[in-house]
């Protein structure tokens, strides 16, 4: 957790730095981030939510694990919230997408607000 807390760039692309994070890919960080309400674009993590952030990680990679896929929604285990969505699965807003760490980022506007910018 301390290289999460360390990092400074986005948390979309540090999650895929495999000197930050090692294992995930796009669609866990599309999703992991989603469930925990985090813009990918958000910058410096502090403790708490990069505990968070792991504990989520750690349930639900092991789900994934077990069913073969990458599972966000027990209930649901097919579906995505927002990778490779048009509109998101829990609010029907238009899931937004761009280029970050040189992987399309997804993002709900409404349940990921971006950060606010200075």
């Amino acid at each position: 957790m301390r290289r999460l807390t360390a990092f400074r760039g986005p948390i979309g692309a540090g999650v895929l730095d495999q000197g930050v994070w090692a294992g995930l890919g796009n669609a866990w960080r599309a999703e992991l981030l989603f469930l925990l309400g985090l813009h990918p674009g958000t910058r410096g993590l502090d403790a708490e939510t990069a505990l968070r952030l792991w504990e989520a990680a750690v349930t639900y990679l092991a789900l994934g694990r077990d069913a073969g896929q990458v599972v966000s929604d027990p209930a649901a285990p097919d579906e995505r919230w927002v990778y490779k969505r048009e509109r998101c699965r829990r609010c029907g807003t238009p899931v937004e997408t761009w280029q970050l760490a040189s992987r399309t980022a997804y993002a709900c506007p409404l349940d990921q607000p971006a950060p606010y910018e200075v």
